[in-house]
């Protein structure tokens, strides 16, 4: 019996132009709902390729902008946190310049001490609290680092500094007995000096000599200095001779050469001291 194939070659050949033309068809759709001419790698694998790495660039770049402005924001708190402890500042200066003067009483005198004390505490306050998205920026010594770039090492860092009263150097500013000396006594190597009528006057240098070595003349009143919160002893004649640190007691209204540092300052701040009023 005799095999006979039915053939329909014209039917196969519309069909396959006709799957041809719904791919087509398919791809122009894609393309016009996304705009993309390259949709996936079968449209052009090279293309796709050069595409996502800009792609990735242009992320990178939108994602740094963001952390830039974020920067921004970041040192325009600071900024503003400095101007209130910058104004405080000003505050406590022109209180100092105030108490400077010899007509004040003492109760002036402790008037001007607590408004400074409340200015500092106001500085205290801003530096432990300004903070931008958690992060504290003047109450520690910090750097923030910010990507600013898309690629690796593209950066800038912000370097924070705490601001107190402490790291300031007036966190001991006190007004009230800066320039009173005539009401303190001086204990060299734990003797006191202090005559009859509350003044200093010059003492034998015995317990000078104990103290930071021998050829000292003795003090008087006019040695004592007070510079930027911190007392000096103004220590005359001999090898000994110089300016040495002091320590003044709240309690006992005294005057202390410090013991434990028995080095005398350098000559050009020994030279700022001396010419320092009492």
């Amino acid at each position: 019996m005799a095999q006979v194939i039915n053939t329909n070659s014209l039917s196969l050949l519309t069909q396959n132009n006709l799957n041809k033309s719904q791919s087509a068809l398919g791809t122009a759709i894609e393309r016009l709902s996304s705009g993309l001419r390259i949709n996936s790698a079968k449209d052009d694998a090279a293309g796709q390729a050069i595409a996502n790495r800009f792609t990735a660039n242009i992320k990178g770049l939108t994602q740094a902008s963001r952390n830039a402005n974020d920067g921004i924001s970041i040192a325009q708190t600071t900024e503003g946190a400095l101007n209130e402890i910058n104004n405080n500042l000003q505050r406590v200066r022109e209180l100092a310049v105030q108490s400077a003067n010899g007509t004040n009483s003492q109760s002036d005198l402790d008037s001007i001490q607590a408004e400074i004390t409340q200015r500092l505490n106001e500085i205290d306050r801003v530096s432990g609290q300004t903070q931008f998205n958690g992060v504290k920026v003047l109450a520690q010594d910090n750097t923030l680092t910010i990507q600013v770039g898309a690629n690796d090492g593209e950066t800038i860092d912000i370097d924070l500094k705490e601001i107190s009263s402490k790291t300031l150097g007036l966190d001991k500013l006190n007004v009230q007995d800066a320039y009173t000396p005539k009401e303190t006594a001086v204990t060299v190597d734990k003797t006191t000096y202090k005559n009859g009528t509350d003044t200093i006057t010059a003492q034998s240098n015995t317990d000078i000599q104990t103290a930071i070595g021998g050829g000292a003349t003795g003090v008087t009143g006019a040695d004592i200095k007070f510079k930027d919160g911190q007392y000096y002893l103004d220590v005359k004649g001999g090898a000994s001779a110089g300016v040495y640190k002091a320590t003044y007691d709240e309690t006992t209204k005294k005057v202390n050469i410090d013991t434990t540092d028995k080095t005398p300052l350098a000559t050009a701040e020994a030279t700022a001291i001396r010419g320092t009023a009492t």
